[in-house]
């Protein structure tokens, strides 16, 4: 495998200040490339074990793979502040990607930001001993993602095997659909924020509110099956993220022994508005276990809802006689067996059942860092936690199946035996 990796950039830099007027202003232009060549063998009936180097054995065929992408981008950036107390900037961007076809290539992404330091402002001097810094900032933006991969706006091959006249024979069949119209994804973000400083900033707090939307998501969508391929990639669909994020940073002791505590917290929720004309949800993850669906978060986990072991026959008859139970009942159904909710009420247990079963996103994230030096020494430890969420324990999943040939969990050893002996209410009969 060989990288490379170059970059050029030319940047011009204007900076002027008349009296109580400060600007400054950047323009540029940047270029860079990313290349990545692999080649690929192997061998085997090596003359020595001692020495396994391709050329020391049978060469077993191989490959070559080479890729590259380039971005080509204009900047510029015009700031300007009035007496440090009401500041003012504007940015704008245009990046054109190798990675779109030639309808789409540039993307173009304005920003502006403004802030006000009100500690600044004669009528809050008599508080400066306390209150060091007050900022109030806002700021309004697009920027743009082409995380992709190389070449997806184009029609690949790769080879494919075909029965011909009772024989398998290899040919090439293309790998996915082209979209010369591919484009830029774009999020815009809206965020409002304060700065807090006491007692000559000893105390330092940040708290920001923030709201982003990202339209023409770039989505592996599903496309008819007549089409050769499953997946199409196309911009579709939206996504709302929004939350908020505080700060703190206390120095505790500034001496020649010092003390320093940040710590943060944060909260963001998404959901998804749009997905296509169609709006149908993608299911994707192992074993299909993510759904992304319209007025939910990205990627709920996604299953059959269990309901426990069933204990007896008795239990079994009064279940099946119970017109509320919701499960679904096979009629080979025998104790030991798992229960299943019929949630479409058709009367069978199978993928038309499934539905959202968990949420992967914490309701918050916090973390803080303590950090004490003396002198030339220092030491640190950082705490870090989320609270809210849950996860899909897939190695859980595979272990408590009766038809799994590897390892098992040890929770099967309390598996369900007989009425008398009913286990743990999660491992059934089939071991």
């Amino acid at each position: 495998t060989r990288k490379l990796m170059w970059i050029n950039e030319n940047i011009l830099t204007y900076q002027k200040e008349f009296g109580d007027h400060n600007i400054s202003a950047v323009g540029g232009m940047t270029i860079q490339s990313n290349q990545l060549n692999k080649l690929y063998t192997s061998a085997y009936h090596f003359a020595t074990e001692s020495l396994p180097s391709i050329n020391g054995g049978v060469v077993n065929g191989g490959s070559y793979d080479k890729t590259e992408d380039r971005m080509l981008s204009y900047i510029a950036r015009l700031t300007y502040d009035y007496k440090r107390k009401y500041m003012i900037q504007g940015v704008f961007r245009a990046d054109g990607s190798s990675r779109f076809g030639k309808n789409n290539k540039y993307g173009y992404f304005p920003s502006i930001s403004a802030g006000w330091a009100m500690t600044e402002e004669k009528f809050m001097k008599p508080l400066k001993q306390v209150l060091s810094e007050l900022k109030l900032r806002g700021s309004f933006g697009l920027s743009g993602n082409n995380a992709i991969g190389d070449y997806n706006y184009e029609t690949k091959m790769s080879q494919q095997s075909y029965i011909v006249d009772g024989s398998v024979v290899s040919g090439w069949a293309p790998s996915n659909i082209a979209n010369p119209d591919l484009k830029w994804e774009v999020s815009k973000q809206t965020n409002l924020g304060v700065d807090i400083g006491l007692f000559h900033n000893r105390i330092f707090m940040q708290l920001d509110l923030y709201k982003s939307i990202t339209s023409d998501m770039l989505l592996n969508t599903i496309v008819p099956s007549t089409l050769g391929v499953s997946r199409m990639l196309q911009n579709v669909g939206s996504v709302e993220n929004k939350g908020i994020e505080f700060n703190i940073v206390s120095r505790n002791l500034t001496g020649k022994f010092k003390w320093t505590t940040t710590f943060n917290i944060s909260a963001n929720r998404n959901k998804v508005l749009a997905l296509g004309l169609d709006s149908e949800a993608i299911i994707d993850g192992v074993a299909e276990s993510n759904i992304t669906k319209v007025g939910y978060p990205i990627g709920m986990f996604y299953g059959n809802v269990f309901g426990g072991i069933y204990q007896s026959m008795e239990e079994i008859q009064a279940l099946r006689n119970d017109p509320y139970s919701g499960l679904a009942f096979d009629p080979n159904v025998r104790p030991g067996d798992c229960k299943w909710y019929d949630l479409n009420g058709d009367g069978l247990y199978d993928d038309n059942d499934r539905t959202i079963i968990g949420n992967p996103y914490p309701r918050f994230n916090a973390g803080m860092v303590n950090t004490f030096s003396y002198r030339n020494f220092s030491f640190s430890f950082q705490l870090n936690g989320q609270y809210g969420n849950q996860i899909y324990n897939y190695t859980l999943r595979e272990t408590l199946r009766g038809n799994n040939n590897g390892n098992l969990s040890i929770k099967v050893a309390d598996r369900w035996r007989s009425p008398e002996s009913p286990g743990n209410g999660l491992a059934d009969r089939t071991y």
